[in-house]
């Protein structure tokens, strides 16, 4: 099981684990480690060596708690976490460690995302079952659930007169309409203190959300005495762990469940809060809402707008499709990593070049350590990235806000990702299809640059643009 959390979140935490370190002596007689004389030297075993806290290898107990509790949950007895696991100084061990990151998550059964935003209230799990069971409504009990669905889940307030408890009795729409408004303001509020998690703002975690894929699982920490009852009506969605290694109860959701969690939210908005047909017509739009459901709509429409949802599940679906020996996995050219790296954090900014190669899975690779001491711009690296791997995605002049095209400045193409790199597009990597030549033999770099691979083309016939010229001339 792989571990992505953020550093910086429990620096100051305590750290008290103890971690042996695999690559130092061997153990002859491992099972007998608690048994063990630790002033017993050459008596038939090494003496095992330890991380030490002073070299930053040892992840807070916090981390290293939650980590065990999650593993413990699958029955996974392998724990990968970079921070104890990759060498935290300018080793070669370490480049080789950062540049193959994607292999891990990648590969690994499972792959655990500590959140730092925690889930106190009651009512946001409530709201999480019911709009569980809406999502998947569709397939087990028709397009729109019907008063099964109701009975169940609505809970009558004292002024609503009536029980509902038994199938044989109708649930008034008015009590249908306040459920349905309050579990979708408690999951519009859980997406929305989601979004707003550190987790979701640094560089390395997205290289590592998009790799893991489908095998990722979100990790809440919870309130105690809070409980999570998934719908009956639907197979589970979500699960509360127990108190284990961590100290306290953890919430675990997957991506295809969140995912799953945002259709029912759009399926749910439709059916009771449509202004006009359907509500996804107003996602992104500025037309004012109104009415008493007003406030309700335009925070919904905020929280669901495209961009906004883009941070919370990357569209790596989406992207090419590559084979490897382990499985299938998903790869994007450098703009569209670039563009998913906008916004994201990274301490140190060489590490970007890493990310990049990772992401569309490059086979020549830059040493992050040289960047960082022989070069003054991060673009040119990167430009030079993707053009070793016949990547010309960043020379492409319509992936840059340059304004119209009379405006646009007369650059030779090499130039705009060295100049406009920062106002990149955010792209829309279904509809990118740009090729990749061959990558560049590394045998035929020169000291003046390198051999690129290249078409060259023969203009052997004209081609009549009159039609053209007359109809937009």
């Amino acid at each position: 099981m792989a571990v992505s959390y953020c550093w910086a979140g429990y620096k100051d935490a305590e750290r008290s684990c103890r971690i042996r370190d695999c690559t130092g002596p061997r153990r002859h007689a491992a099972r007998l480690d608690s048994m063990a004389d630790p002033k017993a030297k050459g008596k038939g075993r090494d003496e095992n060596v330890y991380l030490s806290v002073g070299d930053g290898r040892v992840p807070s107990n916090e981390v290293l708690g939650r980590a065990v509790q999650y593993a413990a949950h699958e029955g996974l007895r392998c724990i990968w976490i970079d921070q104890a696991c990759l060498p935290q100084d300018k080793s070669m061990e370490h480049q080789i460690g950062i540049q193959s990151m994607d292999m891990v998550y990648q590969r690994a059964v499972r792959t655990a995302g500590l959140l730092e935003s925690p889930i106190t209230s009651q009512e946001v799990f409530n709201a999480l079952s019911i709009l569980f069971a809406w999502a998947q409504s569709g397939y087990t009990l028709g397009e729109t659930p019907g008063q099964d669905f109701w009975n169940l889940h609505c809970v009558p307030m004292e002024a609503e007169p009536g029980s509902w408890g038994l199938f044989d009795v109708q649930v008034p729409k008015q009590v249908q309409k306040r459920m349905a408004r309050e579990s979708c303001r408690g999951v519009l509020k859980f997406l929305d203190a989601l979004a707003e998690d550190r987790w979701y703002s640094r560089a390395w975690i997205l290289q590592e959300s998009i790799s893991a894929g489908s095998n990722l699982t979100l990790l809440f920490k919870t309130s105690p005495g809070l409980s999570y009852l998934p719908s009956p009506f639907v197979e589970q969605s979500g699960i509360m762990l127990p108190p284990g290694a961590g100290g306290d109860q953890s919430f675990a959701m997957t991506y295809k469940e969140l995912r799953l969690l945002t259709k029912g939210l759009n399926k749910m908005m439709d059916e009771f809060f449509n202004p006009i047909g359907s509500y996804s017509r107003f996602i992104g739009s500025t037309v004012p809402m109104l009415g008493p459901d007003a406030q309700l709509l335009t925070e919904a429409r905020r929280i669901l707008d495209p961009d906004h949802m883009q941070r919370l599940h990357p569209a790596h679906m989406r992207c090419g499709l590559v084979n490897c020996s382990c499985k299938t996995h998903f790869v994007c050219n450098a703009a569209s990593a670039i563009t998913f790296l906008q916004g994201r954090q990274c301490l140190k900014a060489e590490d970007k070049a890493a990310i990049v190669a990772n992401l569309c899975n490059y086979e020549i690779r830059l040493d992050t350590f040289q960047i960082s001491t022989q070069f003054e711009s991060l673009r040119v690296c990167l430009l030079a990235l993707s053009l070793l791997n016949g990547d010309l995605s960043l020379l492409v002049p319509d992936h840059y806000e340059l304004g119209n095209w009379v405006e646009r400045p007369k650059l030779p193409l090499v130039e705009f990702p060295i100049t406009f790199l920062h106002r990149i597009k955010k792209l829309d990597v279904e509809a990118d299809s740009s090729c990749r030549f061959q990558a560049t033999n590394t045998q035929l770099l020169r000291p003046g640059g390198a051999l690129l691979p290249s078409f060259l083309w023969c203009v052997d016939r004209e081609v009549d643009f009159a039609s053209v010229r007359d109809k937009w001339g």
